[in-house]
């Protein structure tokens, strides 16, 4: 009787054995199957996310421009362009994203599209006004002083501003010709007409954009 009771504990042992406890079968089948269906479902559901930001220097030459993606988002493009062109990017990554750099020159629209390997995207647009490309606006009055005429200039420049020691004319035959005087406070210069007969008077703003404009004693201002 006794020998009878171990052969159906031994039984019973084995049949325990080969089964697997609900316990066990959560943690190696069911939780690894939840996770593994939640991130299919965030990869195929989610969007990507961009970051552009445009970071003027206040030099009126160039802006920064910076990009941003998260690492860890399977990205299949990124289309940036501006003034509808391709623009070239520098990329390093951080911790948790890649950055994309520019230095911009000019004026014009930024645009940025990333696309996800779902098909899903997102956009940024922006715009870059800050650049001085504009040349300085020349306006001058001939008047007769005594014997002699003379021209007073004045030079108007709305961004970067005008760059008053940059200010001399040349004559027809190319020499060159300091003012008579020179107002910095109010953007004016004073030139001799009388002894070159014209004129052409130049003037840079602060960040090198150059203006002409033709005096002489009977017409009126001419800018190239």
């Amino acid at each position: 009787m006794a020998q009878y009771s171990r052969s159906s504990n031994s039984r019973q042992q084995r049949q325990n054995g080969g089964r697997i406890s609900i316990g066990n079968f959560l943690l190696f089948y069911g939780i690894p199957f939840v996770i593994i269906n939640l991130i299919i479902f965030f990869l195929g559901t989610s969007r990507p996310n961009i970051d552009l930001e445009v970071v003027d220097e206040h030099n009126f030459k160039n802006v920064s421009l910076t990009i941003k993606l998260n690492k860890f988002y399977p990205i299949k493009n990124l289309e940036v362009l501006f003034n509808n062109k391709p623009l070239e990017l520098n990329k390093e990554e951080t911790g948790t994203s890649i950055i994309y750099t520019a230095t911009l020159d000019k004026n014009g629209g930024i645009s940025a599209v990333v696309y996800g390997l779902n098909g899903m995207s997102d956009a940024a647009y922006e715009n870059v006004g800050s650049i001085d490309e504009e040349p300085p606006v020349i306006q001058g009055e001939v008047t007769q002083v005594g014997k002699n005429s003379e021209v007073l200039v004045s030079f108007e420049d709305s961004q970067s501003g005008i760059d008053i020691s940059s200010v001399y004319a040349t004559t027809p035959n190319g020499l060159k010709v300091d003012p008579l005087s020179l107002n910095e406070a109010n953007n004016e210069a004073t030139f001799n007409l009388d002894k070159f007969g014209s004129l052409d008077v130049h003037v840079s703003d602060k960040v090198g954009n150059q203006s002409v404009a033709h005096f002489n004693q009977t017409e009126d201002t001419t800018r190239w």
